[in-house]
């Protein structure tokens, strides 16, 4: 009875031997290791660890008393103990060693290196548990285009997230504006990114919709963004004097870079005011809001200051009344000019003057 307890163990002691060691090793890191990131990276793979012990007691049940589910239970045993093993391994080399040289692997990046070396250890695995893999390859394949047929969108938005991830027109804490919306960029998946906007909401666009737009990188090629605002002063106000007191204005504005320098541009001469341009450098998009109020208030206390004001809409209405007279004239020199647009047709040349008279009043 015992050696047929000990027969059933037995396959399984080199995988509780691996899942003790893991148990233990993973709990020691979580302990020991300072890094946040690395700590919920081991979270799953301790949990998958955990997992795999009860279902290796239903693999050794299985084995000595419902024989035709032992392949099924060792073989889900097998997936969750290897993908267990892959996740420690990558969670170790990824978030321990490589960062150790400040080297930041992009997410995708390693998903992809991750289901790699899982598919490679499931085949090797199953093979040395003498699954027949040549038929689940040619009904993996069959699968695999149907599926993909099926999923054109999602396989966009996949290799879409790929590509934004391998050449990385923006980074994770990146302003971008896209299609409508504009945000500082919070994750790049494999399917969506999300923006987080200037109101605090999550938006979530499809990778493959971030491709084909047209993409602003506000955070690039530095943070230096350039601010342009505009104001209308009135004639009255000489151009010279209006940009002097703009200058100084803009200049004391904390925030305000000095180089480069601002700058105040005539713009054009509008119906009631003249149009004057605002040209300021900041340091961080996210500041931008911010301090053009700030430029804002301060441009009108200093206007105000200086004597000068923002005009209000001005228009110059002229009525002028027409006496009786003047409107029977009118229409009378109306009604000859019909008349003789009326001689000249040739078809009312049987009509009498009186007729023709009648028709163009």
């Amino acid at each position: 009875m015992i050696e047929r307890y000990f027969n059933a163990i037995e396959p399984l002691i080199s995988g509780l031997i691996v899942a003790g060691l893991f148990i233990v090793g993973i709990i020691v890191a979580r302990v020991l290791t300072g890094d946040k990131a690395l700590r919920e990276r081991l979270t799953t793979p301790l949990t998958l660890t955990l997992v795999y012990l009860p279902i290796a007691g239903l693999t050794v049940l299985a084995r000595l008393y419902l024989p035709a589910a032992y392949g099924l239970i060792s073989i889900v045993g097998l997936f969750v103990l290897s993908l267990a093993v892959v996740l420690a391994v990558a969670a170790a080399i990824f978030d321990y060693f490589i960062r150790g040289y400040r080297v930041e692997v992009p997410k995708i990046v390693r998903d992809i290196v991750v289901i790699i070396v899982y598919a490679i250890t499931i085949i090797v695995a199953l093979g040395q548990h003498g699954v027949n893999l040549t038929g689940i390859i040619t009904t993996s394949a069959v699968l695999t285009a149907v599926i993909g047929f099926a999923l054109q969108d999602l396989l966009s938005n996949l290799i879409s997230g790929l590509a934004i991830q391998l050449e990385q027109p923006f980074r994770v804490g990146d302003w971008i504006q896209a299609e409508n919306f504009e945000g500082r960029v919070r994750e790049v998946n494999w399917r969506t990114t999300k923006m987080e906007t200037r109101d605090a909401d999550i938006v979530i666009v499809p990778n493959n919709v971030i491709t084909r737009a047209t993409l602003v990188n506000r955070s690039e090629p530095s943070g230096i963004h350039r601010c342009t605002l505009s104001i209308g002063l009135r004639y009255e106000e000489p151009p010279n004097k209006v940009k002097q007191v703009l200058l100084a204005a803009i200049g004391d504005v904390d925030g305000v870079l000095k180089e480069p320098a601002p700058r105040v541009q005539l713009k054009k001469y509008d119906d009631f005011s003249i149009n004057y341009m605002l040209l300021f450098h900041i340091d961080g998009y996210e500041h931008r809001e911010r301090l053009e109020d700030r430029v804002h208030t301060l441009v009108w206390y200093r206007l105000a200051r200086a004597g000068m004001s923002v005009p209000f809409p001005i228009r110059d209405i002229n009525v002028r009344q027409v006496s009786e007279k003047e409107a029977a004239e009118r229409r009378e020199a109306e009604r000859g000019r019909i008349l003789r647009a009326l001689n000249e047709v040739s078809f009312l040349e049987p009509l009498t003057n009186e007729e023709r008279a009648h028709l163009a009043s």
